[in-house]
């Protein structure tokens, strides 16, 4: 899974320079904790989880699952994300890449 953070909601073409984006890598947990290190202050609006089939890059947009989206204006300080809790739908992943995997 991978999450991606854009400063507006972004264009289709736009979908490919994130701010910022991590990735998670152990998808059998329940919930996760994640940072954005190397994110400059500012206002941000979009956040995306998206789900990676197996071997697919974060920049290969088109391959995304988006399993969650939120919209709001975040403010961040040097140091620090407020908390922002996602339901994100694995009911969007095709049985879980067929019970093959993903990320």
């Amino acid at each position: 899974m991978a999450l991606a953070l854009f400063s507006r909601p972004p264009t289709p073409e736009q979908f490919e320079f994130p701010a910022a984006y991590t990735s998670l890598s152990d998808t059998t947990q329940s919930s996760f904790d994640y940072r954005f290190d190397q994110v400059a202050p500012g206002v941000y609006e979009y956040l995306v989880v998206a789900w990676l089939a197996e071997g697919v890059s974060i920049f290969e947009v088109e391959e995304w699952v988006e399993l969650a989206v939120y919209e709001e204006p975040v403010e961040i300080h040097p140091g620090g994300l407020r908390r922002i809790d996602l339901v994100a739908d694995f009911g969007l992943v095709p049985a879980l890449e067929s019970a093959g995997g993903g990320r």
